[in-house]
Protein backbone atom coordinates (compact mmCIF):
# COMPACT_ATOMS: atom_id res chain seq x y z
CA UNK A 1 0.00 0.00 0.00
CA UNK A 2 3.12 2.24 0.63
CA UNK A 3 4.25 1.73 -2.83
CA UNK A 4 0.74 2.86 -4.52
CA UNK A 5 0.45 6.21 -2.16
CA UNK A 6 4.30 6.61 -3.54
CA UNK A 7 2.86 6.06 -7.09
CA UNK A 8 -0.06 8.48 -6.59
CA UNK A 9 1.96 11.09 -5.28
CA UNK A 10 4.45 11.30 -8.14
CA UNK A 11 1.41 11.39 -10.24
CA UNK A 12 0.21 14.26 -8.40
CA UNK A 13 3.30 16.33 -9.07
CA UNK A 14 3.48 14.77 -12.35
CA UNK A 15 0.11 16.18 -12.87
CA UNK A 16 0.50 19.87 -11.62
CA UNK A 17 3.57 20.25 -13.72
CA UNK A 18 1.47 19.71 -16.75
CA UNK A 19 -1.42 21.76 -15.06
CA UNK A 20 1.86 24.36 -14.86
CA UNK A 21 2.49 23.92 -18.79
CA UNK A 22 -0.79 23.94 -20.05
CA UNK A 23 -1.24 27.22 -18.32
CA UNK A 24 1.74 28.15 -20.29
CA UNK A 25 0.67 27.35 -23.61
CA UNK A 26 -2.57 28.87 -22.95
CA UNK A 27 -0.97 32.22 -22.46
CA UNK A 28 1.11 31.66 -25.59
CA UNK A 29 -1.63 30.39 -27.48
CA UNK A 30 -3.49 33.69 -26.62
CA UNK A 31 -0.60 36.10 -27.40
CA UNK A 32 -0.52 34.31 -31.06
CA UNK A 33 -4.12 34.55 -31.74
CA UNK A 34 -3.86 38.07 -30.70
CA UNK A 35 -0.91 38.87 -33.28
CA UNK A 36 -2.19 37.10 -35.76
CA UNK A 37 -5.28 39.40 -35.58
CA UNK A 38 -2.97 42.44 -36.21
CA UNK A 39 -1.93 43.78 -39.53
CA UNK A 40 0.69 41.06 -40.75
CA UNK A 41 1.83 40.01 -44.33
CA UNK A 42 0.66 37.00 -45.81
CA UNK A 43 4.11 34.88 -44.88
CA UNK A 44 4.32 36.27 -41.06
CA UNK A 45 0.42 34.89 -40.94
CA UNK A 46 1.14 31.66 -41.92
CA UNK A 47 4.13 31.49 -39.52
CA UNK A 48 1.67 32.41 -36.64
CA UNK A 49 -0.84 29.74 -37.35
CA UNK A 50 1.70 27.12 -37.78
CA UNK A 51 2.94 27.97 -34.55
CA UNK A 52 -0.03 28.64 -33.26
CA UNK A 53 -1.63 24.91 -34.49
CA UNK A 54 1.87 23.10 -33.36
CA UNK A 55 0.56 25.11 -29.70
CA UNK A 56 -2.57 23.62 -30.17
CA UNK A 57 -1.23 20.09 -30.86
CA UNK A 58 0.73 20.26 -27.82
CA UNK A 59 -2.15 21.52 -25.73
CA UNK A 60 -4.08 18.78 -26.70
CA UNK A 61 -0.97 16.15 -26.23
CA UNK A 62 -0.39 17.19 -22.59
CA UNK A 63 -4.19 17.34 -22.07
CA UNK A 64 -4.21 13.32 -22.96
CA UNK A 65 -1.53 12.65 -20.56
CA UNK A 66 -2.76 14.40 -17.63
CA UNK A 67 -6.55 12.75 -18.21
CA UNK A 68 -4.23 8.99 -18.18
CA UNK A 69 -2.26 10.34 -15.20
CA UNK A 70 -5.63 11.03 -13.28
CA UNK A 71 -7.18 7.88 -14.50
CA UNK A 72 -4.24 5.65 -12.91
CA UNK A 73 -4.93 7.64 -10.05
CA UNK A 74 -8.11 7.36 -9.20
CA UNK A 75 -7.28 3.27 -10.18
CA UNK A 76 -4.79 3.25 -7.15
CA UNK A 77 -7.19 5.33 -4.37
CA UNK A 78 -10.19 3.02 -6.01
CA UNK A 79 -8.14 -0.16 -4.76
CA UNK A 80 -6.52 1.53 -2.12
CA UNK A 81 -9.84 1.61 -0.57
CA UNK A 82 -11.05 -2.17 -1.21
CA UNK A 83 -7.21 -2.78 0.11
CA UNK A 84 -7.84 -0.52 3.60
CA UNK A 85 -11.71 -2.62 3.92
CA UNK A 86 -9.88 -5.79 3.49
CA UNK A 87 -7.27 -4.97 5.69
CA UNK A 88 -10.18 -3.85 8.36
CA UNK A 89 -11.90 -6.88 8.59
CA UNK A 90 -8.93 -8.97 8.66
CA UNK A 91 -7.76 -6.96 11.84
CA UNK A 92 -11.24 -7.08 13.27
CA UNK A 93 -11.07 -11.01 13.01
CA UNK A 94 -8.17 -10.86 14.51
CA UNK A 95 -8.65 -9.11 17.43
CA UNK A 96 -11.86 -11.22 18.08
CA UNK A 97 -9.71 -14.33 18.07
CA UNK A 98 -6.93 -12.93 20.24
CA UNK A 99 -9.80 -11.75 22.57
CA UNK A 100 -11.30 -15.31 22.61
CA UNK A 101 -7.72 -16.79 23.14
CA UNK A 102 -7.06 -13.94 25.80
CA UNK A 103 -10.05 -14.81 27.95
CA UNK A 104 -10.05 -18.62 28.07
CA UNK A 105 -6.47 -18.29 29.14
CA UNK A 106 -7.26 -15.32 31.90
CA UNK A 107 -9.99 -18.10 33.15
CA UNK A 108 -7.45 -20.94 32.90
CA UNK A 109 -5.06 -18.96 35.53
CA UNK A 110 -7.56 -17.91 37.54
CA UNK A 111 -9.33 -21.48 38.24
CA UNK A 112 -5.95 -23.26 38.41
CA UNK A 113 -4.22 -20.47 40.65
CA UNK A 114 -0.98 -20.08 37.96
CA UNK A 115 0.13 -18.26 35.09
CA UNK A 116 -0.50 -19.50 31.65
CA UNK A 117 3.28 -20.32 31.16
CA UNK A 118 3.83 -22.10 34.49
CA UNK A 119 1.02 -24.58 33.42
CA UNK A 120 2.12 -27.83 32.49
CA UNK A 121 0.53 -28.78 29.16
CA UNK A 122 -1.66 -31.21 31.04
CA UNK A 123 -2.85 -28.76 33.62
CA UNK A 124 -3.90 -26.71 30.88
CA UNK A 125 -5.67 -29.23 28.60
CA UNK A 126 -7.63 -29.89 32.28
CA UNK A 127 -7.80 -26.25 33.23
CA UNK A 128 -9.58 -25.24 29.90
CA UNK A 129 -11.60 -28.35 29.85
CA UNK A 130 -12.85 -27.92 33.59
CA UNK A 131 -14.25 -24.60 31.72
CA UNK A 132 -16.52 -26.45 29.89
CA UNK A 133 -17.56 -28.78 32.20
CA UNK A 134 -15.31 -31.64 30.82
CA UNK A 135 -12.64 -34.13 32.23
CA UNK A 136 -9.76 -35.15 30.79
CA UNK A 137 -9.90 -39.68 31.37
CA UNK A 138 -6.68 -41.50 32.43
CA UNK A 139 -6.99 -43.08 28.56
CA UNK A 140 -6.83 -39.46 27.51
CA UNK A 141 -10.53 -39.48 26.34
CA UNK A 142 -12.47 -36.17 26.98
CA UNK A 143 -15.74 -36.85 28.53
CA UNK A 144 -18.80 -34.66 29.84
CA UNK A 145 -20.09 -35.07 32.97
CA UNK A 146 -23.40 -37.05 32.14
CA UNK A 147 -20.71 -39.86 30.76
CA UNK A 148 -20.68 -39.32 27.59
CA UNK A 149 -17.30 -39.44 25.54
CA UNK A 150 -16.55 -36.84 23.19
CA UNK A 151 -14.59 -36.86 19.53
CA UNK A 152 -12.13 -34.26 19.04
CA UNK A 153 -13.88 -32.23 16.14
CA UNK A 154 -16.49 -32.04 18.93
CA UNK A 155 -13.93 -30.79 20.99
CA UNK A 156 -12.12 -28.36 18.96
CA UNK A 157 -16.13 -26.71 18.09
CA UNK A 158 -15.89 -26.16 22.01
CA UNK A 159 -12.91 -23.95 22.27
CA UNK A 160 -12.40 -21.26 19.20
CA UNK A 161 -9.30 -19.46 19.70
CA UNK A 162 -7.14 -22.44 21.38
CA UNK A 163 -5.97 -25.30 19.19
CA UNK A 164 -7.03 -27.86 22.29
CA UNK A 165 -6.88 -31.14 19.40
CA UNK A 166 -2.86 -30.32 18.63
CA UNK A 167 -2.24 -29.88 22.59
CA UNK A 168 -4.07 -33.15 23.20
CA UNK A 169 -2.06 -34.83 20.60
CA UNK A 170 1.33 -33.49 21.89
CA UNK A 171 -0.05 -34.58 24.95
CA UNK A 172 -0.37 -38.28 24.21
CA UNK A 173 3.14 -38.24 22.32
CA UNK A 174 4.82 -37.34 25.57
CA UNK A 175 2.93 -40.31 27.52
CA UNK A 176 3.70 -42.56 25.05
CA UNK A 177 7.44 -41.46 24.97
CA UNK A 178 7.10 -41.93 28.97
CA UNK A 179 5.96 -44.93 28.30
CA UNK A 180 8.93 -46.57 26.18
CA UNK A 181 11.27 -45.41 28.17
CA UNK A 182 9.90 -46.52 31.50
CA UNK A 183 8.63 -50.24 32.16
CA UNK A 184 5.17 -50.30 33.48
CA UNK A 185 5.35 -53.32 35.88
CA UNK A 186 1.50 -55.45 35.97
CA UNK A 187 0.95 -54.26 39.60
CA UNK A 188 1.06 -50.71 38.65
CA UNK A 189 -1.25 -51.34 35.51
CA UNK A 190 -4.02 -53.14 38.08
CA UNK A 191 -3.98 -49.99 40.67
CA UNK A 192 -4.24 -47.85 37.35
CA UNK A 193 -7.34 -50.22 36.64
CA UNK A 194 -8.75 -50.13 39.85
CA UNK A 195 -8.37 -46.01 40.00
CA UNK A 196 -9.93 -45.44 36.70
CA UNK A 197 -12.98 -48.12 37.98
CA UNK A 198 -13.39 -46.13 41.29
CA UNK A 199 -12.93 -42.30 39.76
CA UNK A 200 -15.93 -43.95 37.34
CA UNK A 201 -17.70 -45.54 40.24
CA UNK A 202 -17.61 -42.22 41.81
CA UNK A 203 -18.67 -39.90 38.95
CA UNK A 204 -21.34 -41.69 38.41
CA UNK A 205 -22.48 -41.71 42.27
CA UNK A 206 -21.69 -38.25 42.18
CA UNK A 207 -24.20 -37.55 39.10
CA UNK A 208 -27.04 -39.90 40.18
CA UNK A 209 -26.70 -37.72 44.04
CA UNK A 210 -26.80 -34.58 42.11
CA UNK A 211 -30.22 -35.72 39.83
CA UNK A 212 -31.97 -36.78 43.45
CA UNK A 213 -31.24 -33.61 44.74
CA UNK A 214 -32.47 -31.77 42.00
CA UNK A 215 -35.71 -33.67 41.80
CA UNK A 216 -36.11 -32.46 45.39
CA UNK A 217 -36.23 -28.76 44.84
CA UNK A 218 -38.73 -26.62 43.00
CA UNK A 219 -38.58 -25.54 39.66
CA UNK A 220 -37.77 -22.03 41.35
CA UNK A 221 -34.64 -23.19 42.86
CA UNK A 222 -33.46 -25.19 40.15
CA UNK A 223 -33.84 -21.58 37.81
CA UNK A 224 -31.86 -20.01 40.77
CA UNK A 225 -29.19 -22.15 40.99
CA UNK A 226 -28.77 -22.63 37.14
CA UNK A 227 -28.85 -18.90 36.58
CA UNK A 228 -26.49 -17.60 39.91
CA UNK A 229 -24.36 -21.11 40.71
CA UNK A 230 -25.06 -23.56 38.55
CA UNK A 231 -21.64 -23.24 36.49
CA UNK A 232 -19.22 -22.82 39.04
CA UNK A 233 -20.89 -25.79 41.22
CA UNK A 234 -20.58 -27.31 37.55
CA UNK A 235 -16.74 -27.19 37.26
CA UNK A 236 -16.10 -27.61 41.23
CA UNK A 237 -17.64 -31.04 41.57
CA UNK A 238 -15.80 -31.71 37.88
CA UNK A 239 -12.55 -31.20 39.52
CA UNK A 240 -13.68 -33.37 42.99
CA UNK A 241 -14.16 -35.89 40.90
CA UNK A 242 -10.79 -35.65 39.19
CA UNK A 243 -8.86 -35.05 42.46
CA UNK A 244 -10.58 -37.17 45.15
CA UNK A 245 -10.14 -34.83 48.34
CA UNK A 246 -10.56 -36.30 51.58
CA UNK A 247 -12.97 -33.57 52.70
CA UNK A 248 -14.54 -33.11 49.10
CA UNK A 249 -17.09 -30.01 51.42
CA UNK A 250 -14.15 -28.13 52.74
CA UNK A 251 -12.62 -28.17 49.00
CA UNK A 252 -16.05 -26.84 47.65
CA UNK A 253 -15.96 -24.54 49.99
CA UNK A 254 -12.52 -23.27 50.00
CA UNK A 255 -12.78 -24.07 45.89
CA UNK A 256 -15.92 -21.81 45.71
CA UNK A 257 -14.55 -18.81 47.48
CA UNK A 258 -11.71 -18.77 45.27
CA UNK A 259 -13.85 -18.63 41.93
CA UNK A 260 -15.07 -15.96 43.46
CA UNK A 261 -11.97 -13.97 43.91
CA UNK A 262 -11.09 -14.92 40.55
CA UNK A 263 -14.64 -13.95 38.84
CA UNK A 264 -13.92 -10.55 40.17
CA UNK A 265 -10.62 -9.73 39.55
CA UNK A 266 -11.42 -11.44 36.11
CA UNK A 267 -14.23 -8.58 35.24
CA UNK A 268 -11.03 -6.37 36.28
CA UNK A 269 -8.63 -8.00 33.38
CA UNK A 270 -11.81 -7.73 30.76
CA UNK A 271 -12.33 -4.29 31.67
CA UNK A 272 -8.45 -3.47 30.70
CA UNK A 273 -8.50 -6.10 27.93
CA UNK A 274 -11.61 -4.00 26.40
CA UNK A 275 -9.81 -0.57 27.03
CA UNK A 276 -6.97 -1.79 25.05
CA UNK A 277 -9.05 -3.09 22.13
CA UNK A 278 -10.83 0.15 22.01
CA UNK A 279 -7.85 2.28 22.41
CA UNK A 280 -6.67 0.43 19.08
CA UNK A 281 -9.50 0.84 17.42
CA UNK A 282 -9.58 4.49 17.65
CA UNK A 283 -5.78 4.53 16.89
CA UNK A 284 -6.59 3.03 13.80
CA UNK A 285 -9.85 5.47 12.87
CA UNK A 286 -7.36 8.14 13.75
CA UNK A 287 -4.98 6.56 11.02
CA UNK A 288 -7.77 6.22 8.66
CA UNK A 289 -8.84 9.25 9.45
CA UNK A 290 -6.21 11.16 8.19
CA UNK A 291 -5.44 8.99 5.07
CA UNK A 292 -9.12 10.24 3.91
CA UNK A 293 -8.16 13.70 4.74
CA UNK A 294 -4.97 13.52 2.70
CA UNK A 295 -7.08 11.87 -0.32
CA UNK A 296 -9.59 14.29 -0.31
CA UNK A 297 -6.89 17.43 -0.36
CA UNK A 298 -5.41 16.15 -2.94
CA UNK A 299 -9.28 15.63 -4.64
CA UNK A 300 -9.63 19.48 -3.67
CA UNK A 301 -6.36 20.34 -5.29
CA UNK A 302 -7.57 18.35 -8.59
CA UNK A 303 -10.54 20.48 -8.46
CA UNK A 304 -9.00 23.51 -8.17
CA UNK A 305 -6.92 23.28 -11.05
CA UNK A 306 -9.17 22.08 -13.35
CA UNK A 307 -11.16 25.52 -12.37
CA UNK A 308 -8.20 27.10 -13.33
CA UNK A 309 -7.92 25.94 -16.64
CA UNK A 310 -11.61 26.77 -17.33
CA UNK A 311 -11.08 30.33 -16.16
CA UNK A 312 -8.13 30.80 -18.20
CA UNK A 313 -9.89 28.98 -21.21
CA UNK A 314 -12.99 31.07 -20.76
CA UNK A 315 -10.56 34.14 -20.55
CA UNK A 316 -9.19 33.22 -23.91
CA UNK A 317 -12.37 33.29 -25.09
CA UNK A 318 -13.29 36.23 -23.96
CA UNK A 319 -10.40 38.10 -24.97
CA UNK A 320 -10.65 36.51 -28.73
CA UNK A 321 -14.04 38.26 -28.74
CA UNK A 322 -13.57 41.61 -27.50
CA UNK A 323 -10.31 41.84 -30.29
CA UNK A 324 -12.50 40.38 -33.04
CA UNK A 325 -15.53 43.38 -31.75
CA UNK A 326 -12.44 45.87 -32.20
CA UNK A 327 -11.47 44.68 -35.35
CA UNK A 328 -14.97 45.25 -36.46
CA UNK A 329 -15.51 48.38 -35.46
CA UNK A 330 -12.03 49.42 -36.90
CA UNK A 331 -12.99 48.38 -40.30
CA UNK A 332 -16.26 50.06 -40.07
CA UNK A 333 -14.59 53.46 -38.42
CA UNK A 334 -12.06 52.92 -41.87
CA UNK A 335 -14.66 52.33 -44.11
CA UNK A 336 -16.87 55.36 -42.59
CA UNK A 337 -13.73 57.79 -42.82
CA UNK A 338 -13.22 56.93 -46.78
CA UNK A 339 -16.55 57.73 -47.39
CA UNK A 340 -16.77 61.21 -45.63
CA UNK A 341 -13.21 62.46 -47.24
CA UNK A 342 -14.69 61.35 -50.99
CA UNK A 343 -17.71 63.43 -50.29
CA UNK A 344 -16.03 66.62 -49.22
CA UNK A 345 -12.78 66.12 -51.08
CA UNK A 346 -13.99 64.27 -54.30
CA UNK A 347 -12.55 61.87 -56.48
CA UNK A 348 -9.03 62.46 -56.84
CA UNK A 349 -7.96 62.77 -60.72
CA UNK A 350 -4.31 64.23 -59.90
CA UNK A 351 -0.85 62.05 -61.02
CA UNK A 352 0.07 58.91 -59.08
CA UNK A 353 1.40 59.59 -55.55
CA UNK A 354 5.68 60.31 -56.34
CA UNK A 355 5.07 62.35 -60.19
CA UNK A 356 5.13 65.87 -60.04
CA UNK A 357 2.66 67.91 -62.00
CA UNK A 358 4.84 69.05 -64.74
Amino acid sequence: MSEKKKSIRESLKIIENLDKRLRDIAKRILEEKGIILAELSEDQRKEREAVLRQLEEERKELLRQRDDYMEGVTLDLDQIQMDRRDLLRELTAEIEYETLSIDMMLQAELLMGKKWDEMTLEEKIRALLQLRGLRLTPSGRIQTLSGRFLTLAEVAAMFEGIDLEAMLKELLAEEEKEQKSEDICPIESSIKTESTTSLKASSESSHSSRESVLAGLTSEDVHYLKQTVGRPLIMAIAEITAKQPSDPIHYLGNWLFKYRLNEENDVIQRKELEELIMERERLMKEKLTKMFEEEARACILDAIVRAEERAIQNQIEAELRRIAMETAMLEEEGEGLYDEARDVLGVYNGPPAGQSLL
